[in-house]
């Protein structure tokens, strides 16, 4: 493959002036956030219902008329440390969610031990 970065273009321009010139960027898919869950209950963890039960709530929409929380899509699902996930030995797991609307941080998320914490946000460039 020829090297393309000095060519100039008939208009002058570096085809490859920006290459590898990093900007801030995101995907097109409204906002993007990072959530911990975090298990604030008596027992050993977080279980297999306790994110099943999660997942449900926060992918369906809560209230009506702008007022509420709209859906959001699950994007990723992780543990701090990169280790595979284990029902009741876990007690804070990460999640990537993707929306266009709006999300509230909750404790006892819809009655499980779960606390949510937005812990990065992403917003498309204008």
């Amino acid at each position: 493959m020829p090297d393309i970065s000095s060519y100039v273009n008939s208009a002058g321009f570096q085809i490859a002036a920006n290459f590898q010139q990093h900007k801030n960027f995101q995907s097109d898919v409204g906002r993007e956030i990072c959530v911990k869950l975090t298990y604030t209950g008596s027992g050993s963890g977080i279980t297999n219902d306790d994110i099943k039960t999660f997942i449900e709530y926060v992918t369906t929409a809560h209230g009506a008329n702008g007022v509420g929380d709209d859906p959001w899509v699950i994007g990723a699902m992780g543990t701090a440390d990169g280790s595979a996930f284990v029902p009741g030995a876990n007690t804070e797991i990460f999640m990537r969610m993707q929306g266009t609307g709006n999300t509230t941080p909750v404790n006892a998320v819809n009655g499980t031990d779960l606390s949510m914490e937005i812990v990065a946000y992403f917003a498309p460039l204008h």
